[in-house]
């Protein structure tokens, strides 16, 4: 399991899956082991794409059309080439729990005792550092607003298409919580792991 608040259907969904497991070790006499990474990231020999991943290549796929008619228009009549603002509602000091895949699968190796083991990366970024770091890598000024605003359309259909994302753009902080320290993920490897998911 991964995130357990009650923030959306995954949630509860994984709720829901420990009590079952508890259910079981309790009627059964097993034992269990339940692993809870936090928001799990590919890396460059280890793809895979997860939520964050998917949540970068939304933001690029709405971007692509709009962008190349900007470009060619901006081409045209000699303007400097701009970043567009693409505006999402999130906390940008709010921090994101990413862990690496590779952190999941040394734990799954490595863990012997039943128990409830928690992945969690020890200093995560903050939602404005991902944006930024995203940002540079996609040419987009990605920001997190904490207050309403009206959504151009792209904002708009990325807040309809991306609604699942949403609640984890307030941020977790499972730190306290944590069993097992994940490597850090810092803007080198957010920005290859971007590159990575565009190749």
């Amino acid at each position: 399991t991964a995130y357990t608040w009650e923030i959306n259907p995954y949630g509860r969904s994984k709720i829901k899956n420990e009590q079952d497991i508890a259910g079981y070790v309790e009627r059964y006499g097993l034992s269990a082991i339940i692993l809870k990474p936090s928001v799990v990231m590919g890396e460059e020999d280890r793809p895979y794409k997860g939520h964050f991943g998917q949540f970068i290549l939304m933001v690029v796929k709405l971007h692509r059309g709009p962008e190349q008619v900007r470009r060619v228009v901006e081409r045209a009549l000699w303007l400097p080439l701009l970043r567009p603002e693409f505006r999402v509602p999130g906390n940008p000091p709010a921090v994101l729990n990413l862990v690496r895949i590779g952190d999941v699968i040394q734990a799954l190796v490595n863990i012997e005792k039943p128990g409830t083991y928690w992945i969690v990366n020890d200093s995560p970024p903050t939602l404005q550092e991902l944006g930024d770091w995203v940002g540079e890598i996609i040419g987009v000024n990605i920001r997190f607003l904490t207050e309403k605003f009206k959504p151009s359309v792209i904002e708009y259909i990325f807040q309809r298409k991306g609604a699942a994302f949403l609640p984890y753009l307030r941020g977790d902080s499972f730190t306290h919580l944590a069993s097992i320290k994940a490597t850090s993920v810092d803007r080198e490897f957010i920005q290859n792991t971007t590159r990575s998911l565009l190749a």
